[in-house]
């Protein structure tokens, strides 16, 4: 792990890690918003943000990233990634495994939630953790996700989370 921190010269604490990806299409906050996000992390805070995930999330990351940031999507097995995360500022992610790897780092998080709910047990019972999403009558649709909404083609939990609401709800930490 150092030598990947010295590679990229980051800095403990002086980076975001972002896990954009998931499985579930129903838990996958949109694209667009992320790098609406990094770039407004990058101007207010100086951080760069380290695009992590699967090996199917390559491509996302490498999107992602030409905007702003490093993409080691792919690259790295959980225990690297959860190494990183714990050298990092925070880590924003959506209901899936990087959210239980930054629990156990006891790192902070932003996850953000679609279709599953912290009511329903989602949330980590941790200080350094927040949720953000938004009260729906369809929400939660599933216990785990689904490949589709069956009300829009953009699902309403996931497009009505702006970046401006995820970035008011990390200011505090960057």
């Amino acid at each position: 792990m150092q030598k990947l921190i010295d590679d990229y010269q980051l800095a403990d604490n002086r980076f975001v890690v972002a896990a954009p990806g998931s499985v579930w299409a129903t838990k996958r906050w949109p694209e667009d918003y992320y790098r609406i996000l990094a770039q407004k992390i990058h101007q207010k805070a100086g951080l760069p943000i380290i695009w992590i995930g699967g090996r199917e999330d390559y491509e996302l990351g490498r999107r992602l990233s030409q905007a702003s940031g490093i993409n080691l999507s792919g690259q790295l097995t959980p225990l690297q990634s959860a190494a990183l995360m714990a050298r990092s500022r925070l880590v924003i992610s959506g209901d899936s495994a990087p959210a239980h790897l930054a629990t156990a780092m006891s790192v902070r998080q932003l996850i953000i939630f679609g279709s599953t709910t912290p009511q329903f047990g989602f949330m980590p019972p941790v200080e350094t953790a927040r949720a953000i999403g938004v009260n729906l009558w369809c929400r939660p649709c599933s216990n785990h996700g689904r490949r589709r909404c069956p009300w829009s083609k953009k699902p309403a939990c996931l497009y009505r989370v702006k970046p401006e609401m995820v970035f008011k709800a990390i200011e505090d930490w960057l």
